[in-house]
């Protein structure tokens, strides 16, 4: 069938393959952002060692009591709930080895976990617990003054409010941010994207046909 001198299965194609270009275009930006991050997370030398990587994200609400999330019940409600703040706090390590007798450096790594019964996971929230985790004294002594920071795209981290404390507030304390947001909500970007490369890859063959 033709509309306006175009054939239709030509139009669909076209789209189609439009549609496929844009996908792979964004799968290819989030797949070197992944392998860069994890290249931080494991190579000494990109990493350095006068910076720390730090990954944040906010976990699902943790509801008290003994019953299962999955009893929707009034008596598992009735037991409140809590937020949890997650960092990952990657840096350049030292270890002796026995082995060749020599130090050699590494990624070591320390999770850090901050509970809070205020579960509204709002900017201030955010900030409120990143200047909590600065006073703890294990990560005062492996803080350096560069940050890389990685988050998701959520509202609470990509904001003024953050940003205003990543280059204003910390900045005045003499630190440098490198801040990172990978282009998903919550963290299933490239899952997703390779089930739009395969759907929208048969969808062109079947139009090529």
């Amino acid at each position: 069938m033709k509309n306006n001198g175009v054939n239709e299965n030509d139009s669909q194609f076209q789209e189609k393959k439009n549609i496929y270009e844009m996908v792979q275009f964004h799968y290819h930006i989030a797949l070197r952002q992944k392998n860069f991050y994890n290249l931080l997370r494991t190579d000494t030398e990109a990493l350095g060692e006068e910076t720390i990587l730090i990954d944040v994200d906010y976990k699902q609400k943790i509801y008290y009591g003994k019953n299962s999330p999955f009893q929707l019940t009034s008596e598992f409600y009735k037991y409140g709930s809590c937020s949890l703040l997650g960092f990952g706090v990657y840096y350049v390590d030292k270890k002796f080895n026995t082995v060749t007798k020599k130090e050699e450096k590494f990624i070591n790594a320390w999770n850090f976990d901050l509970l809070s019964n205020d579960t509204s996971q709002k900017a201030a929230d955010f900030i409120k617990g990143f200047r909590f985790l600065r006073k703890n004294s294990t990560f005062k002594s492996i803080e350096k003054k560069n940050y890389i920071i990685f988050s998701d795209t959520s509202k609470n981290f990509r904001c003024q409010e953050v940003c205003h404390y990543y280059l204003r507030e910390l900045a005045n304390e003499g630190i440098r941010v490198s801040f990172n947001y990978f282009g998903e909500y919550h963290g299933k970007v490239i899952y997703i994207y390779k089930i739009m490369f395969y759907t929208i890859n048969l969808e062109i063959i079947f139009f090529s046909l």
